[in-house]
């Protein structure tokens, strides 16, 4: 079909679905895994760019990791309410049949009121103790959250070297496929030798090999940090990044 006719199609269908259909076909093609790369970067240029930043606040936000964590911690400081508090006093009514000499059956009325007696320092000791359990479970919260917040950073940055890796796989096999179709037209014209050709023709299946080993890893990486962002994520923006200014050597 002309180039024109396939864009147009294209064009009306909606990028995130077709970026799932394909997903779904499982390609193994080059040509198949740049539409697949271009269909999902449309996709998820549909939603705004993240910053590091905002990727890590989102996921310390809506992923399965910190509202487990939120939950042991509420679970925690519940455990705690009412421990050295004195106990709430009980009293008890009970109604006993009470017969006489003449067999008339009375009856008998019990009230018992009691408390329970605390030792001495007891209830400061459970206090302290409660308090001390909450200080331990808002500690090892602290401490999950940077552990998360860790592993959100780390993905970010394997999302973004990732991509870049495939990036640069690209052009250099765009190079190198242009770089070969000179050396056929020198050949032809008698001015190259056919190792030039065989020789390139390596490079560019070696630089195939690690496109599609990059495209996995890039891949891999984004289904790692779309699942940080808790299940009701489907896709995945973009990421974005401020490279730092490069200081002159002296």
């Amino acid at each position: 079909r002309p180039p024109s006719t396939c864009s147009s199609d294209l064009g009306g269908k909606d990028p995130h679905v077709l970026c799932r259909t394909l997903r779904a076909l499982s390609p193994t093609t080059h040509s198949s895994s740049l539409v697949l790369a271009i269909l999902c970067a449309q996709a998820a240029q549909a939603q705004p760019a993240l910053t590091e930043q905002q990727y890590v606040d989102k996921v310390l936000a809506v992923s399965l990791e910190a509202r487990v964590l939120e939950a042991e911690s509420f679970l925690a400081r519940a455990e705690g309410v009412g421990v050295g508090l004195w106990p709430n006093p009980s009293i008890e009514w009970e109604r006993q049949p009470n017969p006489t000499e003449d067999r008339v059956v009375g009856a008998q009325h019990l009230f018992v009121a009691s408390i329970p007696l605390v030792l001495s320092g007891r209830l400061g000791l459970e206090s302290d103790s409660a308090a001390r359990g909450m200080d331990a479970a808002e500690a090892r919260r602290i401490r999950a959250r940077s552990e998360l917040r860790r592993d959100a950073t780390v993905t970010f940055d394997s999302v973004l070297a990732a991509t870049e890796r495939r990036l640069l796989l690209e052009k250099s096999l765009a190079a190198l496929q242009g770089l070969a179709r000179i050396i056929e037209a020198r050949e032809k014209a008698g001015e190259a030798a056919g190792y030039d050709r065989a020789r390139i023709a390596l490079e560019r299946a070696t630089v195939e090999d690690q496109l599609r080993e990059a495209s996995l890893e890039e891949r891999r990486a984004r289904s790692s940090a779309l699942r940080l962002l808790g299940p009701a994520a489907t896709e995945l923006p973009n990421f974005t990044a401020e490279v730092a200014a490069r200081r002159p050597l002296p």
